[in-house]
Protein backbone atom coordinates (compact mmCIF):
# COMPACT_ATOMS: atom_id res chain seq x y z
CA UNK A 1 0.00 0.00 0.00
CA UNK A 2 2.56 2.45 0.71
CA UNK A 3 4.73 1.53 -2.64
CA UNK A 4 1.32 2.71 -4.42
CA UNK A 5 1.00 5.71 -2.85
CA UNK A 6 4.35 6.50 -3.70
CA UNK A 7 4.10 5.91 -6.93
CA UNK A 8 1.05 7.31 -7.62
CA UNK A 9 2.51 10.67 -6.19
CA UNK A 10 5.43 10.34 -7.83
CA UNK A 11 3.30 10.52 -10.85
CA UNK A 12 0.91 12.60 -10.29
CA UNK A 13 4.12 15.45 -9.18
CA UNK A 14 5.96 14.38 -12.49
CA UNK A 15 2.88 15.23 -14.54
CA UNK A 16 2.08 18.41 -13.05
CA UNK A 17 5.93 19.64 -12.89
CA UNK A 18 5.65 18.65 -16.87
CA UNK A 19 2.63 20.37 -17.34
CA UNK A 20 3.99 23.85 -15.92
CA UNK A 21 1.22 23.84 -12.98
CA UNK A 22 3.71 23.88 -10.29
CA UNK A 23 6.96 25.43 -10.48
CA UNK A 24 9.15 23.28 -7.92
CA UNK A 25 12.52 22.26 -8.51
CA UNK A 26 13.48 18.71 -9.90
CA UNK A 27 14.26 17.64 -6.52
CA UNK A 28 10.99 18.54 -4.85
CA UNK A 29 9.26 16.82 -7.37
CA UNK A 30 11.25 13.31 -6.80
CA UNK A 31 10.74 13.35 -2.97
CA UNK A 32 8.41 10.38 -3.09
CA UNK A 33 10.91 8.76 -5.42
CA UNK A 34 13.78 9.43 -2.59
CA UNK A 35 11.33 8.70 0.19
CA UNK A 36 11.30 5.11 -1.19
CA UNK A 37 14.86 4.32 -1.70
CA UNK A 38 15.79 5.13 1.63
CA UNK A 39 13.21 3.04 2.99
CA UNK A 40 14.21 0.52 0.55
CA UNK A 41 18.05 1.00 1.87
CA UNK A 42 16.80 1.54 5.49
CA UNK A 43 15.61 -2.25 5.22
CA UNK A 44 17.87 -3.76 3.23
CA UNK A 45 20.68 -2.49 5.68
CA UNK A 46 18.83 -3.86 8.54
CA UNK A 47 18.10 -6.86 7.24
CA UNK A 48 21.36 -7.62 6.18
CA UNK A 49 22.92 -6.65 9.53
CA UNK A 50 20.52 -9.22 11.19
CA UNK A 51 21.04 -12.02 9.02
CA UNK A 52 25.11 -11.00 9.46
CA UNK A 53 24.76 -11.08 13.25
CA UNK A 54 22.73 -14.33 13.25
CA UNK A 55 25.48 -15.96 10.89
CA UNK A 56 28.52 -14.79 13.69
CA UNK A 57 25.94 -16.17 16.34
CA UNK A 58 26.02 -19.68 14.58
CA UNK A 59 29.45 -19.81 13.76
CA UNK A 60 30.66 -19.69 17.36
CA UNK A 61 28.21 -22.31 18.09
CA UNK A 62 29.89 -24.45 16.04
Amino acid sequence: MFEIFLVALQILFIALKLTGKINWSWFLVLIPLIIYLVFYLFLFTLMGGFLIGLGISLSSIM
